[in-house]
């Protein structure tokens, strides 16, 4: 194994040939082409543990057919990704699960209230609330060989409340049962999909070379860690980055070994590992896009705020909590309760998309909820010390 000493003294020798080999492009005015930056790609086939090929067996359910229909919507689900052959029988690996589906329970009420006509008189009015309320579950399993890799279950829970002047007009604005179902369904495979076919961009990043313009004082182990990786040899890549971080003298070079690292711990599912060195190399090289663009996918992926299992299933919570703060950010989380459920919700005037929980700083944001057939509604609110929780009901066109 080559030690430092060495390593300095080849990469001098290579200098000094590089050096020459320029002098003679100048001559001859001859070297042309583009350079390139380089970088490995982690992509999902690099994971020990992930198939080639899937066969997803019929879920198991409480109730009529919907365990067929929700293994029709995993198969093509995970087709559709294309990063995992879905075969009939033989597969390298059996996903399996069961299918729970509670039952949709309804509630009524009406709350009086008074007004005054153009009389001066008082007169009783009433509001009509309808609410349904709906629980499913799905379970999971991965197996290959007869022994469980991997696991998780999701839940699905529908709350939502309509209201009118009579308690007729408010119901006949409530979703059927049959939608609910449905939607709870589509919901459900794709948590499956995404746990078990991880989508490819997330897996995708660039290794980090330490000081790019002033390459002779980039610390050599950061080079025979890139090296070790391109070879598959992980432990070995650790290692050398270790070392770096320990020895390096430039802070580029020290984000550098923190960010590969990072990589690494991308490949053994290890994201909120990977998350936090990932910012520990944005706090050494600030500025530096490689390690802000890793730190963006990180965050839409959610490896700061969830538990992730070895292959990417995310252990999810159906509501997010209310009035509980983020340790050791100064961000809190926004979640928008719209009516009907399958409205489409934008926060105009930012950068990230919209979803349940989006970590926020705060401040006044405005809110976008549309839905075909309804009036679109915009509201403004205002995020200050903790969670917000917003309902948005859309009215028909």
């Amino acid at each position: 194994m080559l030690d430092n000493k060495t390593v300095l003294k080849q990469q001098t020798r290579r200098l000094a040939q590089w050096v020459g080999a320029m002098g003679m492009c100048g001559w001859l005015v001859a070297c042309t082409g583009p350079t390139a930056r380089p970088g490995v790609e982690v992509k999902a086939q690099d994971i020990d543990f992930l198939p080639d090929s899937l066969e997803v067996q019929p879920f198991s359910a409480n109730q009529r057919n919907y365990g067929a229909k929700l293994t029709a919507l995993v198969k093509t689900g995970i087709a559709n990704e294309k990063y995992l052959k879905v075969v009939e029988h033989g597969g390298q690996t059996i996903l399996s699960g069961t299918l729970t589906i509670g039952r949709v329970n309804t509630n009524s009420h009406c709350k009086p209230y008074e007004i005054e006509d153009k009389d001066g008189k008082k007169v009783t009015k009433y509001t009509c609330y309808y609410r349904k309320q709906f629980t499913s579950q799905a379970t999971y399993s991965l197996s290959k060989g007869g022994k469980v890799i991997a696991g998780n279950n999701f839940t699905d829970n529908y709350d939502s409340e309509w209201h009118g002047e009579t308690a007729a007009e408010a119901r006949t604005k409530a979703i059927s049962d049959e939608n609910i179902l449905t939607n709870s369904l589509n919901t459900l495979a794709r948590q499956i999909v995404s746990a078990v076919s991880p989508h490819q961009e997330t897996w995708s990043f660039p290794l980090a070379t330490g000081v790019a313009w002033q390459f002779w004082k980039r610390h050599p182990s950061l080079k025979l860690g890139i090296q070790y990786y391109k070879s598959r040899r992980y432990d070995q890549a650790e290692k050398y980055w270790n070392q770096a971080i320990k020895q390096a003298v430039e802070p580029q070079d020290k984000a550098a070994a923190h960010y590969n690292i990072g990589v690494l711990r991308v490949h053994e599912g290890k994201y909120a590992n990977a998350f936090r060195l990932f910012k520990k190399a944005d706090e050494l090289d600030p500025g530096n896009y490689l390690y802000m663009r890793a730190l963006t996918k990180a965050e839409e992926a959610g490896w700061n705020q969830k538990i992730i299992t070895a292959m990417g299933a995310r252990k999810s919570s159906t509501r997010p909590p209310v009035q509980r703060r983020h340790a050791g950010t100064q961000k809190y989380r926004l979640t928008v309760n719209a009516t009907p459920r399958e409205s489409k919700i934008r926060i105009l005037g930012i950068k990230p998309k919209y979803r349940p929980g989006i970590a926020l700083k705060p401040g006044k944001f405005t809110i976008e909820v549309t839905h075909p057939g309804y009036h679109k509604k915009i509201k403004p609110v205002i995020i200050k010390n903790a969670d917000l929780l917003v309902d948005i009901e859309l009215r028909r066109k």
